[in-house]
């Protein structure tokens, strides 16, 4: 009977440890990764396609509609493909088909569905959670293999590490068991060539293997999107670069089998884009007009003509890539307040500026250090690769700018894929030479090492903090001041549309519950339970709703400032009462009276122009719109007289509101787009 040695017995503890942590972040969001909110819904509208075309097999067959995902026709669209599939319905209305890609999703959980009914599982809304659970799996065991080769190669610290933090990693944890994104074919390109590489003198013909492999999951990736393909393909290249360090490949070797590898890899992305056209073709009438399609669709992801474009779509195409970049340097990480309950957000920036750290100290530490030389090697290897997959991601945010621009909601998940992932890697490996050498070292040398180690993550900590605490300063000056409240212990600020509460005391007293009650300048704008007691109830608790904390200094936690914001209802308000309370009733309170305020006395029209519209002037009233912000919503009212640049003095004669925007309509004769509107301002005249 074959036995298992103590290594091999740690190792399959730790593949079936991970596997079960992963999985259970991935399908339940069991940490608390993200917000319960942002993993409920995250990409709804994308999943959505997938349950219609489910529904779509289920009634006309896997080719029906030439296999394309899609939707019917619902006033509420996203929920009704949910519903038409949980229910098992059989709508009447059109299949709205989704053409960007060759739609595998809908192949592969068609057929789950329809082999889940013959072992009699009839529930629409079991089959989905079997579905998402299964995504959930597959992504988890992928990872869990990745965290076995981190094991060989690196050790147990840097694996545990790897996928602990991979567990409570948002952005992965939200995209994990969303059928649309299939997220373990994203990832699995990139492990799949580190497990043929690992085992390259175990296995014969082992790299013909990689590259046959490779050119099958570009292929199937491929199938069911283009999304992210710039960065799946430099991410396979980054196993290249580790091992070809590690073992003394050899420049020749190296780029070698870079061509052999990056062939195989187009290869199997032109055999996806040939049947995805062939597909195009049979609904379009001919294969030039599917090819056609796809550059169409690809012009308008990347650096395309703006000139033909309208909206946010002609709005990315003439983004700068720079600032593209910004926006995903800025982009949030951790979310501790989720995660532990601590307020903190850790950007990508501190992040990455982290690993630069750690990546210094790292070859320093191998290279002066006599008791690391051993892993002079590894550390040269790893810190390579690390800083080649940042590639992977900014591939994405540079060459498809114009999808990175529109998709700023999702594409933050592209870090991870694989620099990030690598990066949990040596940051445990880093940890790990940290340690052996402090086992190594004299009493004398354990205080010094320790000591410095302190000083030097106390250092990186205020580094990594300082620009978005300085950032988090800036934006504060920004608020616009309302009231000092009890005592000065409290502020009140208005920031675009809500209510902002500034404490310079972040300590227990925030933990008392605040209320807000406003008061409508109209009372028949409110919901009709709210109209007996004529104010709207917005009690809320600080910690749900802190926005920020920053310091006035460099050190972190010292003298901070809490920041809370609470977004208020979308019409005016003639006054508010705020204060905190327990359950012995109000500990102090403040009352503020808006009805002669006025905040602004200019607007800005928006930008937009479409049928209805022309630089934020309708085409059928006079009247134009401006963002719905507490400023302006305060500002405006009925009788007013409003100064435009060239149609003059007119009375405003009503008011609508939503949430984001305020109709305004006036006196007189439509204005005119050129000279009235965006980016014209319009002047409040109290008098005439």
């Amino acid at each position: 009977m074959y036995k298992l040695t103590r290594d091999q017995l740690g190792e399959v503890s730790l593949a079936l440890t991970a596997l079960l942590v992963l999985f259970v972040s991935f399908q339940l969001n069991f940490f608390g990764a993200a917000p319960n909110d942002f993993f409920e819904f995250h990409q709804r509208d994308s999943e959505s396609l997938v349950l219609g075309r489910v529904v779509e097999t289920r009634q006309n067959g896997y080719f029906s509609n030439e296999g394309f995902l899609g939707v019917y026709a619902d006033q509420n669209k996203v929920d009704y493909q949910y519903k038409a599939y949980s229910l098992n319905l059989k709508p009447e209305s059109n299949f709205n088909v989704y053409t960007s890609s060759a739609g595998l999703q809908g192949f592969f959980y068609s057929f789950l569905d329809g082999i889940l009914t013959l072992c009699g599982v009839d529930s629409g809304s079991a089959k989905l959670i079997i579905s998402k659970s299964t995504t959930s799996f597959m992504l988890a065991a992928m990872l869990a293999l990745f965290i076995l080769l981190i094991k060989k190669n690196f050790g147990y610290l840097p694996a545990s590490l790897t996928f602990s933090l991979a567990a409570i990693s948002q952005w992965v944890v939200v995209f994990s068991n969303n059928l649309y994104w299939m997220f373990f074919l994203i990832f699995l390109p990139f492990v799949a060539v580190f497990y043929f590489l690992s085992n390259e003198s175990k296995i014969k013909d082992n790299f013909k293997r990689c590259c046959i492999f490779i050119f099958l999951a570009i292929f199937i990736k491929s199938l069911a999107g283009y999304e992210y393909i710039s960065t799946i393909l430099i991410s396979t290249v980054v196993p290249l670069v580790f091992f070809s360090i590690r073992n003394d490949w050899g420049a020749r070797i190296f780029i070698k089998r870079l061509f052999i590898l990056g062939t195989a890899g187009l290869l199997g992305f032109i055999a996806a884009v040939s049947i995805h056209a062939i597909q195009l073709g049979y609904r379009f009438g001919g294969l030039k007009s599917g090819f056609s399609a796809i550059l169409s669709n690809v012009s308008a992801r990347t650096h395309g003509d703006s000139s033909a474009k309208n909206g946010l779509i002609k709005e990315s195409l003439e983004s700068n890539a720079f600032d593209v970049l910004s926006i995903y340097w800025h982009g949030k990480a951790f979310d501790l307040n989720a995660l532990l309950g601590v307020n903190l957000i850790i950007e990508f920036s501190q992040i990455i500026i982290f690993l630069l750290l750690i990546s210094v100290l790292g070859w320093l530490l191998v290279n002066l250090r006599s008791e690391l030389r051993n892993y002079k090697k590894d550390n040269f290897a790893a810190i390579v690769a690390l800083w080649f997959s940042i590639l992977a991601p900014i591939s994405w945010y540079v060459l498809a700018k114009g999808h990175s621009y529109i998709h700023y909601h999702m594409n933050h998940v592209l870090w991870y894929v694989p620099f990030l992932l690598f990066g949990f890697v040596y940051t445990g490996f880093f940890a790990r030479l940290f340690v052996k050498l402090l086992f190594q070292i004299n009493i004398k040398g354990k205080i010094v090492f320790i000591s410095a180690g302190l000083f030097f993550f106390l250092a990186a900590f205020i580094l990594i903090n300082y620009p978005q605490n300085e950032k988090n300063k800036t934006l504060a000056k920004s608020f616009g001041f309302l009231s000092a409240l009890n005592k000065g212990d409290v502020q009140l600020f208005y920031f675009g549309k809500n209510l902002i509460y500034i404490s310079k005391e972040c300590n227990s007293s925030l933990d008392v519950n605040f209320f807000l009650h406003t008061y409508p300048s109209d009372n028949r704008r409110m919901d009709a339970a709210r109209k007996p007691h004529g104010f709207d109830n917005l009690d809320f608790g600080w910690q749900s709703k802190q926005l920020f904390s920053y310091t006035e200094g460099v050190i972190p936690f010292w003298n901070k400032i809490c920041v809370a914001s609470i977004e208020l209802k979308n019409y005016p308000i003639k006054s508010l009462a705020t204060g905190q309370f327990n359950e012995k009733g109000q500990l102090w309170e403040s009352r503020l009276e808006f009805s002669n305020s006025r905040f602004v006395d200019e607007f800005l029209m928006q930008n937009v122009s479409d049928h209805n519209w022309s630089n934020g002037v309708s085409k059928v009233h006079p009247g134009f719109f401006v963002e719905n912000t507490f400023a302006n919503r305060q500002s405006l009212r009925i009788g007013d007289y409003l100064e435009f640049a060239s149609s003059g003095a007119r009375v405003i004669e009503s008011l609508e509101y939503s949430d984001n925007y305020i109709n305004i309509f006036v006196s007189g004769d439509l204005l005119e787009p050129e000279t009235d509107g965006f980016p014209n301002k319009v002047v409040l005249r109290l008098e005439k």
